[in-house]
């Protein structure tokens, strides 16, 4: 009974962390006028833009992976106005930190609420220095996904009978539609599929999983086009764009933040392999630590991933 209770009052007092932490900032991005001007028309007509109208230049075919949660916002703007943006940026930011809790929890059986409630405040303030949750994006979505992709994976790690994985392909066409980060997705259940092979352990339902959420990506409002025009901008320039920057190229004290973060954490990878000395390797968990850490040293977007 005492430790439901302090569960209970754990997750109250996270949630009032998040909401005091996402009040900070305005919740109006730069873009987001644009989220409202698709998500209206999508709310209205019951179908997406094909062409960018507010453009006064010739435009191309609009491939709009923001689609569904530009929607979502709108519906929300209209029926809670500005405060149920901020709530709503307040529980996805709630959100991503219960399933980065329960992640936690599923692989560590017993864990102390005292490290809790510092893990919790640690984590807040690393994302408060590197401007986490700034303001409310499509992106938050694919920030919740994340975690609950993991979840999932770890979950079925620990139970491989069990058939919650088959539910992965769901959540993709889901997230494929609301944000292009689940194309992030894909690689992590690759890696699950591969760690686990090089584990010498059951793997083929992760390829099970895998194989469906890619075929997925088809379902949407443009078809092939949508998926063709997704693959080619993997490979277009962006190093003008703010969040597609190398985390070095942040101004001086955000520098030393990130280092002091990514120090922190290599430091109890390194320490964590050194006492087991490499035996029990697991391959799964180094692949998506060291994937991870590769894409947050290229691009700030990839920080909170790795985080």
């Amino acid at each position: 009974m005492v430790k439901k209770i302090e569960n209970i009052l754990f997750y109250v007092i996270l949630f009032v962390l998040c909401f005091a932490f996402c009040i900070q900032t305005n919740v109006i991005d730069v873009d987001f006028f644009s989220r409202l001007i698709q998500g209206k028309h999508v709310a209205q007509t019951g179908s997406v833009m094909y062409y960018d109208i507010v453009s006064f230049a010739k435009s191309h075919i609009w491939y709009d992976h923001e689609w569904l949660s530009s929607a979502f916002f709108y519906i929300i703007l209209m029926k809670f106005s500005v405060f149920g943006l901020t709530m709503t940026k307040t529980i996805l930011c709630f959100l991503v930190f219960v399933l980065v809790d329960l992640c936690i929890s599923l692989r560590q059986n017993k864990f102390d609420y005292r490290y809790k409630i510092f893990y919790i405040l640690l984590l807040c303030y690393f994302m408060h220095a590197m401007s986490f949750y700034a303001y409310l994006r499509c992106q938050n979505f694919t920030l919740v996904f994340y975690p609950l992709l993991i979840l999932i994976l770890e979950y079925t790690r620990k139970n491989y009978n069990s058939k919650i994985i088959y539910l992965i392909p769901l959540l993709m066409l889901f997230w494929f539609n609301i944000h292009g980060g689940s194309m992030y997705g894909l690689g992590i259940i690759f890696l699950y599929g591969l760690g686990e092979f090089l584990n010498k352990k059951p793997y083929k339902k992760y390829f099970f999983a895998l194989i469906p959420s890619v075929l997925v990506y088809f379902i949407n409002p443009w078809g092939f086009g949508f998926v063709k025009f997704l693959l080619s901008s993997i490979f277009v320039d962006r190093r003008w764009v703010g969040e597609w920057q190398t985390p070095f190229s942040m101004e001086p004290k955000l520098v030393l933040y990130y280092v002091l973060e990514l120090f922190s954490i290599c430091f109890v990878f390194v320490y964590s392999l050194i006492k087991n000395k490499f035996k029990n390797f697991d391959y799964t968990k180094n692949l998506l630590i060291i994937a991870t850490m590769i894409l947050a040293l290229r691009y700030i977007k990839f920080n909170t991933m790795f985080s």
